[in-house]
């Protein structure tokens, strides 16, 4: 567990760092930054977006309920941003908001 909370905390911090870049794009000209970030990490949010669903299934089978939707939902967000239209997000949210309708 504290290995999957470690990524995904590594996750929310790329998200916020990317968001901290895209609101200073207008006054500092951030695009390339921002542009060199996605190019670096794309290939990796988009991997673990497809593989995430699949990690938590059998992560809760083996441990229980995975109390993990603010974090993921910040995943997602960066998914949105890396790659719209990401095919993996959509389960990952219908995911989140169960969880969130059982707290």
């Amino acid at each position: 567990m504290d290995h999957y909370f470690a990524l995904l905390w590594q996750f929310e911090q790329v998200h916020v760092g990317r968001s901290c870049l895209v609101g200073q794009r207008r006054l500092n000209g951030t695009g390339p930054a921002i542009a060199y970030l996605d190019n670096m990490i794309k290939w990796h949010v988009k991997e673990w977006a497809g593989r995430w669903l699949d990690l938590r299934t059998k992560m809760e089978a083996q441990v229980g309920v995975v109390d993990d939707p603010h974090s993921l939902t910040t995943f997602c967000d960066l998914v949105d941003q890396i790659d719209p239209g990401n095919e993996h997000v959509p389960p990952l949210r219908a995911l989140i908001g169960e969880r969130l309708s059982q707290q």
